[in-house]
């Protein structure tokens, strides 16, 4: 067999242009060509068909211009070779493969810069807390304040330090004897949980539409709840030690003890529950009994 020459290497080439020019141009109606004609097509192009028709002129030109310039390049050197001289064959030849070579990658930058960038999603954010206290707002419209620094409850409004923050509002509601407060501890995916929600807020409103808030003590006084989640507010859950959830605990007046109340309770129980605690007098204080004088060390 003879050894490859130039021209066999020149035919090699010439053939392999060929392909990549067929390849190119099989993508025009396969799944890989990018949709880059169609951000091209004019917005608000009153014909349909005209948009698609450019788009598809757009694209062609795009496919087969490549491969169509290194096919006739390799055709017009191996037509020439007999008239070149080697150094400027063997340098057309180099010329030839790094065309061949970087088509590729220079229509895929083409492609790349003109196919529309699609926007990047948001930045996922903090998930809400299931703490916070629940509110009565101006339309009506419960809503559950996890920072009380930001009345309205948006997820935006809520600040580092809002657990010390919603523990202190709480702490300076007990303190001012003016409105009756109940702690409730909850737990995210407890359904009894959930189910006593409507029943605060049915207690809150009541209290709410009360016309002498305050005139039968706190029997009438506007109702706060703070719910407290045992995913977020572990130490204080494991403080009390609760055995299951939700579980309440209701504040009378001063030098009353507060009072636990474990389980669901329902509209009626709540409201006598909160009644009794908040008309519950303060235990009587004891005097300390006097100690036995001892005489010559005998009673």
């Amino acid at each position: 067999m003879a050894p490859p020459t130039r021209h066999h290497a020149l035919g090699y080439l010439l053939l392999a242009s060929a392909l990549l020019a067929i390849h190119w141009a099989s993508e025009l109606i396969g799944d890989r060509a990018p949709p880059v004609a169609l951000a091209a097509v004019p917005a608000g192009s009153p014909n349909v068909l005209a948009q698609y028709v450019l788009a598809y002129v757009l694209r062609a030109v795009h496919v087969i211009l490549p491969g169509a310039l290194v096919l006739c390049a390799g055709s017009q050197l191996y037509k020439r070779q007999a008239t070149l001289s080697k150094p400027v064959l063997g340098a057309a030849s180099v010329a030839l493969v790094l065309l061949f070579l970087a088509a590729p990658l220079a229509l895929d930058a083409q492609l790349g810069a003109a196919t529309p960038q699609q926007p990047e999603p948001p930045a996922p954010s903090a998930p809400m807390p299931h703490s916070g206290e629940l509110r009565l707002g101006n339309q009506g419209a419960f809503v559950t304040v996890p920072d009380p620094r930001d009345p309205e409850g948006k997820p935006d409004g809520i600040q580092h330090g809002w657990q010390q923050a919603l523990w202190s509002s709480m702490t300076q509601a007990i303190q001012a004897g003016q409105e009756q407060v109940v702690m409730v501890f909850s737990r995210e995916g407890c359904p009894w949980c959930d189910r006593l929600v409507p029943v605060l807020e049915k207690a809150i409103a009541t209290r709410a539409a009360i016309e002498s808030p305050g005139a039968d003590g706190l029997a009438s006084a506007p109702l706060r709840v703070f719910i407290y989640d045992a995913g977020e507010f572990g130490p204080i859950v494991e403080k009390f030690q609760l055995q299951g959830f939700p579980s309440m605990l209701v504040f009378g007046g001063p030098g009353v003890k507060p009072r636990m109340a474990a389980g669901y309770l329902g509209d009626e129980d709540f409201a006598r529950f909160l009644d009794e605690v908040a008309r519950a007098q303060p235990e009587p204080v004891t005097a300390p009994k006097p100690k036995k004088r001892k005489l010559f060390g005998l009673r």
